[in-house]
């Protein structure tokens, strides 16, 4: 299923929420969803990237320009980089 979720992308965010964002994208990875975003990589959206990330589910960026593609590409290194440590 294709799920989009929309959340804040400020870096001033509490931990709690981060961890919650975090928690939403394991689980959607878990679940074989694909998260539909905006290409953010920071606060409650790259929270959510990141635990669908490490779960190994899907990622469709919705923003068009080098903002997004540059987020996708780290978001891609970063999966990569972490599998070499497991």
């Amino acid at each position: 299923m294709n799920i989009c979720v929309y959340g804040a992308a400020s870096p001033i965010i509490d931990k709690k929420f981060i961890e919650v964002g975090e928690a939403l994208g394991r689980l959607l990875g878990e679940r074989g969803h694909t998260l539909i975003f905006g290409g953010g990589n920071s606060g409650l959206m790259g929270a959510v990237v990141r635990g669908i990330s490490e779960k190994g589910g899907s990622l469709c960026l919705t923003t068009l320009g080098n903002f997004g593609i540059v987020a996708v590409e780290n978001i891609r290194r970063q999966r990569h980089a972490s599998s070499q440590l497991f």
